[in-house]
């Protein structure tokens, strides 16, 4: 199943996998209803997608870094799956003395990790966790800040 992703307003970008139709739509009215969508396209086919509707554009990474949480001062080394400006997403790498549960949703948080761009800008955020599933948790940034790397890195 593909993923499209809407803008701000809602619009998304359906393109069909069989015939390469094109076509600009507004998905608003689907974002209540979970983003899943099935398009009967012009060539006939009936094409399953996702929607995911974003703020900002969710880039798909493989980094290193470490996670503090900062009820208990505890640091543990995490890989970076995914970072947008306003979010992150990672799981923690696994070790004999890090508990079953090291973050909770609610659990204030401070990420750093290394962007894989020539200069290996180092990205220093505090965020606060959002969710956790099994070992994948997901944090939001703080707002008010801002790193011009970032920035720069999602663009490329």
């Amino acid at each position: 199943m593909d993923t499209i992703y809407a803008d701000k307003g809602g619009n998304a970008f359906f393109r069909c996998p069989h015939c390469l139709y094109e076509r600009e739509f507004n998905a608003k009215t689907l974002q209540k209803a979970g983003g899943m969508l099935r398009i009967k396209c012009q060539c006939g086919q009936i094409v399953e997608m996702q929607i995911e509707f974003r703020e900002f554009y969710r880039k798909s990474v493989n980094l290193y870094g470490q996670c503090s949480v900062l009820r208990n001062n505890a640091t543990y080394p995490i890989n970076v799956h995914n970072v947008s400006m306003n979010g992150i997403g990672f799981s923690i790498v696994w070790e004999a003395e890090i508990p079953a549960r090291p973050v909770d949703p609610g659990d204030a948080l401070m990420v750093r990790f290394r962007l894989d761009n020539a200069s290996k800008d180092l990205i220093e955020r505090r965020a606060v966790a959002l969710y956790t599933d099994g070992s994948r948790i997901g944090a939001s940034f703080l707002k008010g800040q801002f790193d011009k790397e970032l920035g720069f890195y999602l663009l490329r």
